[in-house]
């Protein structure tokens, strides 16, 4: 966690999560696929929030469902489910996206977030992998549509945290690289992408700081 100097003194939770952290997730086959970019400094109601103010929707998750959504709905289907991807064994507690309002169906900025067992000062410490549809296709001898990706996955690690801002939520934002830099890869279904390999850290607090005394969490970690 070289990028994070000012968090040495008071975070060691975070340095040891980084420490063990794997750079990619896994597939239900075990194969790896996106990279971790975004790590969240929040409680999860802060998490939720901040998402659904920003105008995020939470995906289905039954993915047999989604002909039967398509073909009631069609362009109009925003909550087009995402696969189940792993990180420490876990399927991804959340998964949010941002449809692209000219094109719902095949473009859309997502990504899906794992809580981890870190904290700092009891406030939880998410790990999230971001990556922007570009395109949908249709694999007809697996009878199953996947989504194409914009490979420069740094872009939508900073369009997410652009957007988050936006709510004035954000009371910090910091930049870590992992034990296991990622430069170039591919996603599970194959797909290449490309990243300078550094983990935003977003922290995120609904409290004003207040001038009588009171702190929130970003003041104590400086």
């Amino acid at each position: 966690a070289e990028d994070f100097a000012p968090m040495q003194n008071r975070g060691s939770e975070l340095n040891e999560m980084i420490d063990f952290l794997p750079p990619r997730v896994l597939n239900a086959e075990g194969r790896e696929g996106d990279m971790l970019n975004l790590i969240f400094l929040a409680r999860e109601e802060e998490l939720r929030g901040v998402f659904a103010r920003a105008g995020w929707l939470k995906v289905e998750e039954s993915p047999p469902k989604i002909f039967w959504h398509l073909l009631r709905q069609r362009t109009h289907y925003t909550k087009l489910p995402m696969d189940k991807l792993y990180v420490y064994g876990r399927a991804q507690d959340y998964s949010y996206a941002l449809p692209d309002p000219q094109s719902i169906v095949t473009r859309r900025h997502h990504l899906r977030i794992w809580k981890t067992d870190h904290d700092v000062d009891g406030v939880p410490l998410w790990v999230a992998a971001a990556t922007h549809d570009v395109a949908i296709e249709l694999v007809k001898s697996k009878f199953r549509l996947f989504h194409r990706i914009d490979p420069d996955v740094d872009a939508e690690r900073e369009f997410i945290a652009g957007n988050l801002a936006e709510t004035r939520q954000l009371t910090r934002e910091d930049y870590v690289r992992g034990t296991r830099p990622v430069f170039a890869a591919q996603t599970a279904t194959g797909q290449p992408y490309y990243s300078d390999s550094r983990l935003l850290i977003l922290e995120l607090n609904r409290e004003v700081i207040s001038t009588a005394g009171k702190t929130d969490v970003a003041a104590k970690l400086r």
